[in-house]
C-alpha cells in the first residue's frame, strides 16, 4: 500500500504541473491584453485550472490517507496529452535560451505549429500570435503537407498525434529541408527519449505543459 501511494503522489506531482504551468502562463497574457474577449477567455482558463488545482491536492491528501486512487484529473483546458501513460524527465534547463525575439525587419516569421489539441494550441497561439504569423496541423501528415506548402522559417512539432506522429513528421519534414529548425514539443518524456528527439532530426525540445518564457527563448534562439 505504501509504494502504491508513492506511485500516485509522484504521478500527481507531474500533474500539478500542467495546471499550475496554464495558470502562470494566462495570467501574463491577461496583464498583457487590452482586448476583452481574449481577458474574458484567459480568466475562464485560470479560474478552470485553479479548480483542476484544486481538485489534485485535495485527492494528494486523500491518497496520502490511504485512500483510493485520485478521480479528479481532467485534460479538458489543460492539454495534458498522454499524462498518465508517460513519465516527466525532461529537464529543460539543461537548454541554453536567450529572452530577445529575433528582428526580422519587420517581417514576422512563419512558424508552423503541428499540435492536435486545441486547448494546446490555443495557449501556444496567445503566446506567439503577436509576432509570428501561425500555421496550424491537427496532425503529423498535415504538417508536412503544410510545410511543403508554406515553406515556414521553424516548427513547433508535438511528439503524439494521429494520423503520422511527430517522429515520421519530422524524418519526412527533413527529406525537404535539413536546415529549417524543427522543436519538440513532448507531453512527459523518459531521459532516454529526449536523447531520442536529439537524434531524430529535431534541434530543440519543449517539454509540456508549455513553459512560456522557454517556449519563447528557444524560438528566438533558434531563429536567431
Amino acid at each position: 500500500m505504501a509504494q502504491n501511494i508513492e506511485e500516485i503522489l509522484a504521478g500527481m506531482s507531474q500533474e500539478i504541473r500542467t495546471p499550475v504551468n496554464t495558470i502562470t502562463s494566462f495570467a501574463r497574457l491577461l496583464c498583457n491584453t487590452d482586448d476583452p474577449a481574449k481577458k474574458r477567455r484567459y480568466v475562464d482558463i485560470i479560474q478552470t485550472n485553479c479548480s483542476l488545482l484544486q481538485n489534485l491536492l485535495d485527492d494528494m491528501l486523500e491518497s496520502a490517507k490511504g485512500t483510493d486512487a485520485p478521480a479528479h484529473v481532467s485534460e479538458a483546458e489543460t492539454g495534458a496529452d498522454n499524462a498518465r501513460n508517460e513519465k516527466v524527465d525532461v529537464q529543460d534547463d539543461e537548454i541554453p535560451i536567450t529572452s530577445e525575439h529575433p528582428k526580422h525587419r519587420g517581417v514576422k516569421p512563419t512558424l508552423l505549429v503541428a499540435e492536435d489539441n486545441e486547448s494546446n494550441y490555443f495557449l501556444m497561439s496567445s503566446l506567439l500570435e503577436d509576432d509570428y504569423n501561425l500555421i496550424h496541423a491537427w496532425n503529423g501528415r498535415e504538417a508536412v503537407e503544410l510545410f511543403s506548402e508554406k515553406h515556414p522559417d521553424l516548427i513547433l512539432m508535438d511528439i503524439n498525434m494521429p494520423l503520422m506522429d511527430g517522429y515520421e513528421a519530422t524524418r519526412n519534414i527533413r527529406q525537404l529541408s535539413g536546415t529549417v529548425p524543427v522543436i519538440a514539443v513532448t507531453a512527459y518524456a523518459f531521459s532516454s527519449d529526449r536523447t531520442r528527439i536529439m537524434e531524430s532530426g529535431f534541434d530543440s525540445y519543449v517539454s509540456k505543459p508549455v513553459n512560456a518564457d522557454r517556449l519563447l527563448g528557444e524560438i528566438a534562439r533558434l531563429l536567431g
